[in-house]
């Protein structure tokens, strides 16, 4: 017998009455976004959209004059994509063409997506109810109502597509389909293809087989503890801002010297004026980072800890299987080489993990817990959810097995960068590991009202975003009304405004929600 909600039946216990109406939102919400605004960067292409346009018109051009980044070249997946769907009606690679066929390739994307959930519902025999918390989580998300049309040329709807095929044949144990996926998926999205090479070397577990050994971990005294700790940083920062000169005096010193040692260690983007020429402000931003560092760790410990037994680990090494040490080696090799084959290492890239180190180490100033607001404004209440859930959350996770373990383990730091969308390769596991938690739950009315006005809220498919003319050039006066309207979704680039208003609105959501959360029932058993 088998817990409910990880059961390996091919078809839920009760018929499926929620596909067509998933499918009916995802049209509406599309039709309005399909004939409503853009982005008025780059006529509609955006920033990084207007590479990804040109892709699509002179590929081959771009590789032969060593235009092509190592960045941009991680992505040319759906440039790729468009360059064949225009190529087949014969139409001109012209900015509007390649606007409106990444447009359509991203409602195509989003169907697929859409048939992808219902069958990894089907897998683990989710309710109706899990089925719709998934389905807003997934679909009905800043990054799938209003993101995916308004910026159509971004890669994210692919990512997001991708992460859903990933958890599917890795649910159904394909290790070979997934090694050919996560290949392709990392032409899209990076992180993809190690996720992929974690899921291929450590496979879903078989029906039956003994449950991996854990040892309890009890998360409330942690808990306690991290409120205690987390605490102090935001003291001394309310303490700088009220001596700043005392303070700084005493602060500054031991920050400089941390830099300098970093750059010595070759994390170059660390050092600059930015940091060294304002050090007082630096140890604000450092503190203002350390709460959100110490949630995270928290949060991985308590999914991690519990499998760090000797027994633990001997158990999934002996799972081990040549063959797929062989599929995970070349799921991570093959994107690196064909990025090294077209891509020019001299060309400019807009991004990196050393960049990405920076925004996480030095947020901007002040603003504590910023990347809980973005991922929030992002993805929705599920992420609100899962908090007073995280223990029952990270066990189901491990019950989905060590390759969802660590494709989440992997990812969720990424979200503390600010910006929700760096969760996207793993965000469907950690859909479907909260769904198979509430699935155990009588959710009632009050708290289907509370999920889905929030949800509707963040979609924000309903909200104008070009409420202006943008002026100035395209990284001018971000932090200004009307580009706000858009860069407020994006935590690094939120001002005290935004921030404000989405802090006081995520926890009047927060409240919301844990009133109305019903208890856990106890599990059902189902056939295996």
């Amino acid at each position: 017998m088998a817990k409910a909600g990880f059961s390996d039946a091919s078809s839920p216990t009760r018929p499926d009455t929620t596909f067509w109406p998933m499918i009916a939102v995802v049209l509406a919400v599309a039709a309005l976004g399909l004939m409503w605004e853009r982005v008025p960067q780059g006529g509609g292409l955006g920033w990084d959209g207007t590479i990804y346009a040109r892709m699509v018109a002179d590929l081959g051009g771009m590789v032969a004059s060593g235009e092509l980044s190592a960045y941009h070249a991680q992505r040319i997946l759906p440039a790729l994509a468009v360059k064949g769907m225009l190529a087949v009606v014969g139409a001109a690679p012209t900015d509007s063409a390649i606007l409106w066929a990444f447009s359509l390739y991203n409602l195509a994307l989003m169907l697929a997506s859409l048939f992808l959930w219902r069958a990894v519902a089907d897998v683990y025999a989710l309710g109706t109810g899990s089925r719709w918390i998934g389905f807003c989580a997934l679909f009905l998300s800043f990054q799938a109502a209003k993101l995916t049309y308004y910026y159509p040329p971004l890669t994210d709807m692919t990512a997001l597509t991708f992460g859903l095929l990933t958890l599917f044949l890795y649910a159904t144990r394909r290790p070979a389909l997934l090694m050919l996926v996560s290949i392709l998926g990392a032409s899209s999205w990076p992180t993809l293809s190690v996720c992929g090479a974690l899921l291929i070397l450590f496979p879903r577990p078989e029906p039956g087989a003994p449950p991996a050994p854990e040892t309890p971990l009890r998360l409330r005294p942690l808990v306690t503890a991290y409120l205690a700790v987390a605490a102090i940083p935001i003291a001394l920062y309310l303490v700088m801002i009220a001596a700043p000169a005392a303070s700084c005096a005493v602060a500054a010193p031991p920050l400089v010297a941390t830099v300098e040692t970093l750059t010595r260690l070759g994390i170059q983007s660390l050092k600059g004026g930015e940091v060294l020429g304002e050090p007082c402000a630096a140890v604000r931003r450092l503190l203002t980072s350390i709460p959100s560092v110490l949630a995270v760790i928290l949060g991985l410990a308590a999914m991690l800890v519990p499998l760090a037994t000797r027994a633990g680990i001997a158990w999934h090494v002996r799972r081990i299987r040549p063959l797929h040490v062989i599929y995970a080696v070349l799921t991570i090799l093959v994107p690196i080489l064909v990025v090294k084959l077209i891509a020019n290492p001299s060309a400019p890239t807009p991004s990196s993990i050393r960049y990405l180190a920076l925004i996480i180490m030095m947020p901007p100033e002040g603003k504590v817990f910023m990347p809980l607001v973005g991922t929030f404004v992002y993805w929705g209440p599920l992420v609100l959810v899962a908090i007073p859930l995280w223990q029952e959350f990270c066990r189901a996770v491990r019950g989905l097995g060590l390759g969802a373990v660590l494709t989440i383990a992997f990812t969720l730091p990424f979200g503390l960068v600010g910006e929700g969308r760096f969760l996207t390769a793993a965000w469907p596991f950690m859909v479907l590991a909260m769904a198979l938690v509430l699935n155990q739950r009588p959710l009632g009315r009050a708290f289907w009202i509370a999920f889905l006005v929030a949800t509707v809220a963040l979609a924000q498919f309903w909200l104008p975003l070009n409420i202006g003319p943008w002026t100035g050039g395209s990284l001018e006066h971000l932090l200004e009304f009307p580009k706000q309207m858009y860069f407020m979704h994006f935590g690094p680039w939120m001002n005290w405004a935004t921030f404000s208003l989405q802090f006081v609105f995520m926890a009047l959501v927060a409240a919301w929600l844990y009133a109305t959360l019903p208890r856990r029932r106890q599990p059902e058993t189902v056939a295996p």
